[in-house]
């Protein structure tokens, strides 16, 4: 008896511990396999239709499709639809048994990871707006160019939302931030020159500049930004994230700002904005850019990416560029055309706005609940940053290590990153976290127990 897509997808079970959600998917399928509910030759659903069945977004069923059949799991013919592989449990073996991204015994379930970095707290995500914009991006009379219409969404939403004057030819789609990476080194002659970045920063950043053959200097970061008076005629380009330091959340001061312009104009070199958390400003617009802010003199190459708001699902990344800048073809790196599209719906329905608003109030709203509980059980801990963000640093009092804290938190099931993780200079012992996932009950217990791993090393 042939058996149906729909009975079968209807028995898949999806872990909701394992994320990216895409991620879930193929779990969930190479289980099947391995424990014989899926067989040779048997059909899958579309992606659509999976999608609904398990209430998560289209584009993260296509990516799990995409994966799979990259693994030689399933495959896709024109007229037949999507099928498992003849042998694919021989293939698999026994990876299926303990599918991906899932917790061992090593990772209790109660354990509450607040590391960094992160993807925002996915309960924003407004599904039937979402799953609309990928209806329409995938609809049988969805026509033109995804590149094409995105570019033009992505050139108003950068003009209203950021004040950004530009030209729709200045922008570059990549499918994610190392392409774009490839792009800056590649197109400004950077490799073997000096790239500056700062510290503490991102960790992929530097490792991004040095696999592209650059030799990379890490200046620190004070209260107003980046030391730009480190900053030497003989560095080329320096990568900044002045809307919002990360990790520390500092905004670059306006006095810092003009100095790495006129930096900028008099040696020549290029200033890279990282806008990637522009979005996370409470209670007031984001500082203005960069780019809009420079002179003719100055050279500023801009960085920007749906990642924060939507997570990193769509493969996405935006550069904006001057005139100047020579730029590879689009077909070198391209991304792909349907989520290209459904961001497009997105931007253009508005539903990206409304998204961001809902996350702002989230976040804003578990911040300063987290913020009291930490000055009630804890106040020898101070912060520091703008109100801004998904993260918080948290300054620890004198004669308590990091490190310390940071084994006890791990005992108490607590799960939190370090500054000293991504910083090279020494620095105060902090600890920096991601509260996006702290409702106001869980930040009070995670204060409770911070004031007691403190107690415990003294």
């Amino acid at each position: 008896m042939t058996r149906t897509a729909r009975e079968l997808y209807q028995n898949l079970v999806l872990d909701p511990s394992i994320n990216p959600v895409a991620q879930r998917v193929v779990a969930a399928i190479l289980a099947a396999i391995g424990n014989g509910s899926l067989i040779d030759d048997d059909p899958l659903p579309s992606s659509r239709r999976l999608a609904e069945a398990h209430n998560v977004s289209r584009s993260c069923v296509v990516q799990a499709y995409e994966i799979l059949a990259g693994m030689g799991a399933i495959r896709s013919r024109h007229g037949s639809g999507t099928r498992v592989c003849p042998g694919a449990s021989q293939l698999i073996g026994e990876t299926c048994r303990t599918p991906v991204g899932a917790k061992t015994r090593s990772e209790p379930d109660d354990v509450l990871d607040m590391r960094v970095p992160a993807h925002l707290f996915r309960a924003v995500v407004d599904e039937r707006e979402w799953n609309r914009a990928w209806r329409l991006a995938t609809a049988p009379d969805a026509v033109g160019s995804g590149h094409r219409e995105l570019t033009t969404a992505l050139h108003n939403h950068l003009r209203s939302f950021r004040g950004m004057q530009l030209h729709p030819e200045q922008l570059i789609l990549r499918p994610g931030l190392g392409s774009a990476m490839v792009d800056i080194v590649a197109c400004l002659g950077l490799a073997g020159d000096n790239v500056v970045v700062e510290d503490p920063g991102h960790p992929r950043i530097q490792g991004l500049f040095v696999e592209a053959g650059c030799r990379v200097r890490r200046l620190p970061v004070d209260d107003e930004g980046l030391r730009v008076d480190m900053l030497t005629s003989a560095d080329r380009a320096v990568h900044v994230t002045p809307a919002r330091q990360w990790p520390t959340g500092v905004a670059m001061s306006p006095r810092r700002r003009a100095e790495l312009m006129e930096w900028a104009a008099r040696t020549g070199g290029v200033v890279i904005e990282n806008d990637l958390d522009a979005e996370f400003t409470y209670g007031r617009a984001p500082e203005p850019t960069l780019f809009q802010a420079a002179s003719s003199a100055a050279r500023v190459i801009y960085l920007g990416s749906p990642y924060r708001l939507l997570g990193d699902d769509l493969a996405i990344v935006w550069l904006v560029v001057d005139y100047d800048f020579h730029r590879r073809p689009n077909d070198v790196a391209p991304i792909s055309e349907c989520p290209a599209r459904a961001l497009a719906n997105y931007l253009n329905s508005g539903a990206l706005y409304r998204h961001r608003n809902r996350a702002l109030t989230l976040c804003r709203d578990r911040r300063d609940a987290l913020l009291r509980a930490l000055a009630h059980e804890v106040p020898q801990v101070t912060t520091s940053g703008e109100q801004s963000g998904t993260e918080v640093v948290l300054h620890l009092p004198a004669g308590a290590t990091e490190l310390g804290v940071q084994m006890q938190l791990e005992r108490a099931r607590y799960r939190v990153s370090t500054l000293g993780e991504f910083a090279m200079r020494r620095r105060d012992h902090a600890l920096v976290l991601h509260y996006g996932d702290l409702t106001p009950s869980t930040g009070r217990r995670f204060a409770r127990s911070l004031q007691q791993a403190l107690a415990g090393l003294t």
